[in-house]
């Protein structure tokens, strides 16, 4: 059998667009690092682990510490900070972690993607958007009497 490897390892995908303006020494940011590292380079179930530990922290971050994922991740919807697809979504990726560390499951690039998907979109959605609305918002002319 032959086989090739090139180096240094294809890109899984790039970064998104907006990472840049995350701040570098934040630990979301660091563990992202770390995930697209473990994409480049064929090391799914880390990945899949980082994803997991992504979501986590947002969560802890918004709601405080529940004791338990599925304590945290109903407290994060109850609080309004996801929809009802989001909780889903959320789930899935989650569970996509949790079978990797319990139970052995090597993820899909599908899967992998998938939940990258999620998970950006909801530092996106919590971290970007957000932040880059209200500062929209404030610079509109008020309306008139």
């Amino acid at each position: 059998m032959v086989t090739e490897t090139y180096y240094p390892p294809a890109l899984f995908r790039p970064y998104p667009k907006w990472f840049n303006q995350l701040d570098n020494e934040w630990h979301i940011t660091k563990l992202l690092r770390e995930i697209y590292a473990a994409l480049q380079n064929s090391a799914p179930a880390l990945a899949a682990m980082g994803l997991r530990a992504v979501i986590e922290t947002i969560m802890i971050d918004k709601v405080g510490d529940d004791g338990s994922f599925a304590g945290n991740l109903k407290k994060f919807k109850t609080d309004g900070f996801i929809s009802n697809v989001q909780h889903s979504a959320l789930s899935a990726a989650l569970e996509l972690g949790h079978a990797s560390i319990h139970r052995a499951h090597m993820p899909t690039d599908f899967q992998l993607a998938t939940a990258l998907d999620i998970t950006e979109n909801l530092i996106h959605g919590l971290y970007i958007i957000d932040h880059q609305a209200q500062a929209s918002a404030k610079s509109l002319p008020p309306r008139k009497a």
